[in-house]
């Protein structure tokens, strides 16, 4: 069913012996696909980044006011 989805959609077509064969529409697919999911991953670093910079500068923070104390 799904590879019947894939062949309606354009993606693939099926070539000698029943094996799949990705099309032109299916590369470009597949393509923006790992872009948008790359860009995913690399915001997810950057917010991952800013909040551990974030929790270090609390942490400088709480240290402080202990050391003052």
């Amino acid at each position: 069913m799904f590879v019947q989805n894939l062949i309606k959609s354009g993606y693939v077509t099926l070539g000698e012996k029943g094996r799949t064969i990705l099309t032109d529409a299916g590369k470009k697919f597949l393509d923006a696909q790992t872009k948008n999911a790359e860009v995913k991953v690399e915001l997810a670093k950057l917010k991952n980044l800013e909040y551990s910079k974030s929790l270090e500068r609390q942490a400088k923070r709480n240290q402080k006011k202990r050391k003052r104390k």
